[in-house]
């Protein structure tokens, strides 16, 4: 790239994918570009972006098996939008702290994956994404962090309001070790579009979304040690909600409810897959099911049921939109 030095803007993009590619020192005294696009290279750093401060549209790091850090991209600070996928080395984002304003001005120019805002996802070894924790304000769009080695979304907490997204506008998914969301709690408001919380194998509750009162669609599932959906408590306005494969949930406490189900936007629901963590099928008893003749009501289940009366009818005797219907204690049969 020794034909770039001296180039200190561009105002279209610099797309850099070379399997070959051993430096990009050339491009040291580059200040500003419009795009970044760095994929597919064999370059262990970023050494040569020392003296980028503005990205005006995306920035895309992708694919780069050999990538361990983000450290050169110090003097950046405010960039179009961000996304960081499939980089199997890459352990953190520090390098980023410089960042504080995420503001695609004219939307999804250069092709924005998905109109995220920041996508960070399928980085095998990523642990922190503490790089972003200047990042302040309302995102333009969407938030996605999927299937990285986090334990928890520290960086986040100067995030106040998610924009929309194509698929979901807030998209927290298959992380393996992720905890906790309690950084992403100064998010309040509306989320127009999908809340997705799926796959999180040890997340233990939604406590970080206590804010959010609005919300198109929330699909919580397959989180396996999920214990309640009481980080949706302060949820007034929903247009579907789904929670499949939630096997340790215990109430429906959640949601408020009497406000949700009459909403005009709400249409659907799809609450299923509730059992006891003893694997037991969760049968609800007479005065705490929810009825099926009428969605203007939701009670909640008793936490301390007799299991040995509930026999077979949460699964055997059929579901009516995904909920046991009655059964009769006794015999277990409808």
């Amino acid at each position: 790239l020794d034909g770039l030095q001296g180039v200190t803007s561009i105002g279209g993009g610099l797309m850099l994918q070379n399997s070959e590619l051993q430096s990009i020192s050339a491009l040291r005294s580059i200040r500003e570009v419009g795009m970044l696009w760095f994929a597919g290279n064999p370059t262990v750093s970023l050494h040569g972006l020392e003296n980028l401060h503005h990205v005006k549209y995306d920035i895309t790091v992708e694919a780069n098996p050999a990538l361990e850090s983000l450290a050169c991209l110090s003097g950046l600070k405010r960039l179009g939008s961000l996304i960081v996928r499939s980089n199997p080395k890459l352990a953190s984002l520090d390098g980023l702290e410089g960042v504080e304003v995420v503001d695609d001005s004219v939307s999804n120019v250069g092709g924005r994956i998905g109109n995220w805002s920041i996508y960070v996802g399928d980085n095998a070894a990523l642990m922190s994404i503490a790089g972003l924790r200047n990042v302040q304000g309302a995102l333009p769009g969407g938030l996605a962090i999927e299937a990285n080695d986090l334990v928890s979304l520290d960086g986040l907490q100067k995030v106040t309001r998610i924009g929309k997204a194509y698929v979901a506008d807030l998209a927290i998914s298959r992380n393996p070790r992720l905890t906790s969301l309690a950084a992403l709690g100064n998010i309040s408001g509306e989320v127009p579009g999908a809340i997705v919380v799926s796959g999180n194998t040890v997340l233990p509750s939604l406590h970080g979304l206590d804010g959010i009162n609005a919300s198109g669609r929330v699909d919580v599932s397959f989180n396996a040690h999920l214990q309640t959906l009481a980080g949706l408590g302060s949820i007034q306005r929903l247009g579907r909600i789904e929670t499949p494969g939630n096997f340790a949930i215990k109430s429906l406490h959640g949601p408020r409810w009497p406000q949700v189900l009459d909403s005009p936007d709400f249409v659907n629901y799809e609450l299923k897959s509730y059992q006891l963590s003893g694997g037991d099928a969760m049968c609800f008893p007479a005065e705490d099911r929810i009825p099926t003749d009428s969605l203007k009501q939701i009670l909640q289940p008793l936490e301390s049921w007799d299991t040995t009366r509930c026999h077979s009818c949460g699964l055997s005797c059929g579901q009516f939109h995904g909920l046991p219907v009655e059964c009769d204690y006794g015999s277990g049969r409808c």
